[in-house]
């Protein structure tokens, strides 16, 4: 596959690229209001009015997804499980194995009508990432220095807000700490393999000093845990640079549910419940090695219409601000529109390589002491 979109592609998604940034410019504006003047006095509303807010500008990188590049989502789960999900308050730990993990995660989020009540642990630096990092700030992700003694008051004083959250919402945690590399995983093997731990053969031996906070800070707020377990065909792990190109692909989840009773309270216990939690993740991803497939019943995700409408709407309020302030000066031969247009063009292209700069730079990367447990 092309490592960079054809010439005319490339024109049409910087062009996307400026319709993105320019409509996440306005949602980010009147989620500014929405904090000056609702949050001091009703945050149930804030919250309810930026969940609203955030589906109709988030489902455009959707869009990309399902339908610039026909992502498929198949997601695998007993028949009750599969009843639940997006209608109750959940912890979700996952598995991670691309810079993509998040978008998938918005895709069965929105397909479950519970997209604007995700939530995830995001380093610090993503909060400025323009209009994205912005709408995250004001939904309430929390945001990390990385650093235990900076962050642990942080997300206790985070997860203690959440427990007044009006509707369902889930909080993922990547409990590797970092995506999963071959380099890392043998770096994971020799380590368990010192520490006499567990070794797994397809994810990282978990991190459970966060997972163990975030379980006893929520406990009382939250229905239950899923673990939820992503796969990918061999050789097909997707980044932002294939989507951009187009590139078909399979993105497989298996989804299990947990009730919260069922986590241990005390320190020992609530370790032991995430480092099986990975073991059946480990177990599952053999399982898919061998079938091609999770076990379980799969879930037909039928491809919705709103990310469409909502690209095609925000494409046309764009084009058509563009061209009330630049179709007059172009028509009386002032040729400064012209460049204009030129640069907002050349701003888009560059949006996008810093995006996929930004997916492959800024990935999480491990400590010295990169997988430890506590």
């Amino acid at each position: 596959k092309p490592s960079w979109p054809s010439t005319a592609m490339l024109l049409l998604l910087s062009y996307l690229a400026v319709v993105f940034f320019v409509s996440g410019l306005a949602i980010n504006f009147i989620q500014l209001l929405t904090l000056i003047f609702i949050w001091p006095f009703s945050r149930a509303t804030y919250r309810r009015l930026n969940g609203f807010l955030v589906t109709y500008f988030w489902t455009e990188v959707i869009w990309l997804a399902e339908y610039w590049s026909n992502i498929r989502l198949r997601v695998f789960s007993e028949p009750e499980v599969e009843a639940r999900i997006g209608k109750e308050k959940a912890i979700v730990l996952c598995n991670h194995l691309s810079d993509m993990d998040w978008l998938f995660g918005w895709m069965i989020a929105h397909n479950y009508d519970i997209l604007g009540g995700a939530k995830c642990l995001l380093k610090q630096l993503l909060m400025y990432v323009p209009v994205l990092g912005w709408s995250w700030w004001f939904l309430e992700y929390i945001f990390l220095h990385r650093t235990w003694e900076k962050d642990k008051g942080h997300l206790s004083s985070s997860f203690r807000r959440l427990g007044s959250f009006p509707m369902p919402f889930w909080v993922v945690i990547f409990a590797e700490g970092t995506r999963y590399t071959e380099e890392k995983h043998k770096k994971s093997v020799e380590w368990c393999e010192a520490k006499g731990l567990p070794v797994f053969k397809n994810v990282l031996y978990p991190r459970t000093k966060g997972w163990k906070l975030v379980a006893e800070e929520l406990r009382d707020s939250v229905d239950c845990v899923y673990d939820c377990t992503f796969a990918f065909p061999p050789n097909q792990i997707p980044g932002l640079g294939d989507l951009l190109n187009g590139a078909k692909q399979d993105v497989f989840v298996h989804v299990r549910r947990f009730p919260i009773a069922t986590v241990p309270k005390d320190d020992a216990g609530a370790d032991q419940f995430c480092v099986d939690s990975f073991q059946r993740m480990d177990n599952l991803l053999e399982h898919f090695k061998t079938h091609g497939k999770f076990p379980d019943q799969e879930h037909q995700q039928k491809r919705r219409l709103l990310p469409l409408v909502v690209m095609v709407f925000w494409s046309l309020v764009v084009t058509a601000l563009f061209g009330y302030l630049m179709l007059p000066a172009l028509l009386a031969g002032e040729f400064t529109a012209l460049w204009i247009l030129i640069g907002v063009m050349v701003f888009g292209e560059l949006f996008l390589r810093m995006a996929v700069w930004f997916s492959k730079k800024h990935k999480p990367k491990s400590a010295k002491k990169p997988l430890k447990a506590e």
